[in-house]
């Protein structure tokens, strides 16, 4: 059951990373009116599509304030996706942002700060996204440069602890033992966001990426998940739904550096992160 390479889980925490990073420089960005769909696109404007029944449905958390940045998340990645792919050849950042900013200016993420996103994550370190490997690097690197308190980085850092624990499956494993690993990884997720939730010393905008990152990842998880039985784009093998587990939270961290409670810094870093981690 454990035999998934940590590769995946490094790729999972590049992605809370960009988060957490994003979250510690900019005021928080109101979320619009737009109701999140599960990460189907099925009601979206700009690729509408049948609606597709999850073999593993997300597990979600209406404790969570911020849990549909998580079908956000999950929106982008299956719109960025194939036109990612379609193109052939070496897979630059800029490429994949570009292909993704349709969904991102659909959800009020418009072409200025999804730019600036990027460009500060780039400015301070964390992107080229190949650099992103883990969430306890680009934790380490945010409370380094105090852009993330210890507790704050305790708390991000025991995301990859659960992925590596649940997610760190065998390759011939079942759909009912990937379900009930999933299963498993989401129920323990939202055991740590009740905690995070409940620790009134962190500060909000700490708490927020904290959460925005978590939701992210039960959101991601189920979702390549789902590629992985559906056959959708490739093969996907379970050390890669791993690391791309890891590389989508590793993402949302990175918005740290952002602001506070920045979701549009944690939707570019980690939506970025997961089409790089799944190539």
């Amino acid at each position: 059951m454990h035999n998934l390479t940590s590769t995946a889980a490094k790729f999972l925490f590049a992605a809370l990373f960009i988060f957490l990073l994003d979250n510690c420089n900019k005021t928080q960005f109101q979320p619009n009116a737009k109701q999140a769909t599960d990460g189907l696109l099925s009601t979206s404007k700009i690729n509408p599509k049948p609606l597709v029944i999850d073999t593993i449905a997300v597990i979600k958390n209406s404790a969570n304030g911020y849990d549909y940045v998580g079908a956000y998340h999950n929106d982008g990645v299956a719109y960025d996706m194939p036109l990612v792919i379609s193109h052939g050849g070496t897979i630059t950042d800029s490429l994949i942002l570009a292909d993704a900013m349709p969904v991102f200016n659909s959800i009020g993420i418009t072409t200025a700060v999804a730019d600036s996103e990027y460009n500060l994550l780039l400015r301070l370190g964390y992107a080229p996204l190949a650099n992103m490997l883990d969430i306890d690097t680009v934790t380490n690197k945010e409370y380094a440069q105090h852009y993330l308190s210890l507790v704050g980085k305790n708390y991000a850092q025991q995301m990859e602890t659960i992925a590596n624990t649940y997610l760190n499956v065998s390759n011939d494993s079942t759909i009912s033992g990937d379900s009930a690993a999933y299963v498993s990884y989401a129920n323990a997720m939202i055991s740590l966001e009740t905690t995070i939730i409940a620790n009134h010393f962190l500060m909000a905008s700490e708490k927020n990426t904290l959460l925005i990152s978590a939701a992210i990842g039960r959101y991601s998880a189920s979702y390549w998940a789902n590629a992985k039985i559906r056959g959708t784009y490739f093969a996907i093998h379970l050390p890669k739904w791993l690391k791309i587990a890891i590389a989508d939270v590793a993402g949302g961290v990175s918005s740290f550096v952002q602001g506070a409670g920045s979701w549009p810094g944690a939707i570019v870093g980690a939506v970025t992160s997961s089409v790089k981690a799944a190539l």
